[in-house]
């Protein structure tokens, strides 16, 4: 069935202001009854897989180091953006003025060495501040996204912590040491009396003590609870040591991924 385009005609402005403007009043034309009954259709629940991807995509074509990509990935995000605040907007719950009030709001709070009387002179000075300032703002819990996978969130957890740490390189190895070796005398121990120091078959190591009789049935079950949490310190401590040293958690998750490949 032939319909009648309904015209779109952006004011001739170059000021971004004015096309960010355009912009918003394209997607509501999207939405509105004269516009696109898929967009129309569209929720904040819906468009959350997809809001996930875009952001992917994004990361991707930053690592490409292709502009134009960076560029045309950018544009979707701005996308989602506007098209959940439309969406919200239409249920009466906040407007993109809203979500621009508090992003600016937020940003002037958390540069008080720019729009207040603090002083920070270097970068980590600000990432510090700014990590004070969040955690008052956030009765000092450090929040994760819970959509997050469990390494990712145990890398952002690590990251986040670090900014307050004091920690020296060599007092988080030695902490990591201390783990590695609690779980080589832990599940270390073979299946038929080799447990203990020298193969004696007498288990020397507090962990190991502790186990049930079904734990020795095969080897696998020689990890209890208590060697499953050195495990995850092991992990802990090795993501912080490289954020430590100036690795991206990007960049930790990558080589993470790389060695998962070569192990599988």
């Amino acid at each position: 069935m032939a319909v009648n385009p309904i015209p779109y005609q952006p004011n001739n402005h170059t000021n971004t202001k004015d096309k960010f403007g355009n912009f918003v009043d394209l997607v509501h034309l999207l939405r509105s009854d004269e516009g696109c009954p898929w967009d129309r259709d569209l929720k904040i629940h819906s468009l959350r897989e997809k809001l996930i991807e875009e952001a992917y995509e994004t990361v991707d074509a930053i690592n490409s180091g292709n502009y134009q990509h960076i560029a045309d990935e950018l544009g979707d995000l701005l996308l989602h953006v506007v098209m959940h605040a439309t969406i919200a907007q239409g249920d009466g719950e906040f407007t993109i003025d809203d979500v621009m009030d508090n992003v600016t709001s937020k940003l002037i709070r958390r540069h008080p060495h720019v729009f207040g009387e603090i002083v920070a002179t270097s970068q980590g000075d600000v990432e510090k501040l700014w990590s004070k300032i969040k955690s008052s703002e956030n009765s000092g819990r450090i929040n994760v996204p819970a959509s997050m996978s469990p390494m990712e969130q145990n890398i952002t957890l690590q990251s986040k912590a670090q900014l307050s740490s004091t920690d020296t390189v060599a007092q988080m190895v030695q902490r990591l040491r201390h783990h590695v070796g609690c779980v080589e005398s832990g599940v270390g121990d073979t299946v038929g009396g080799d447990t203990g120091v020298g193969g004696t078959g007498v288990d020397t190591n507090e962990h190991t003590s502790n186990r049930t009789a079904g734990d020795t049935s095969n080897e696998h079950k020689n990890i209890n609870i208590e060697d499953a949490h050195h495990l995850g310190m092991i992990v802990s401590e090795s993501f912080a040591i490289m954020l430590k040293c100036g690795h991206s958690p990007l960049s930790i998750m990558s080589e993470v991924n790389k060695a998962i490949s070569i192990n599988t």
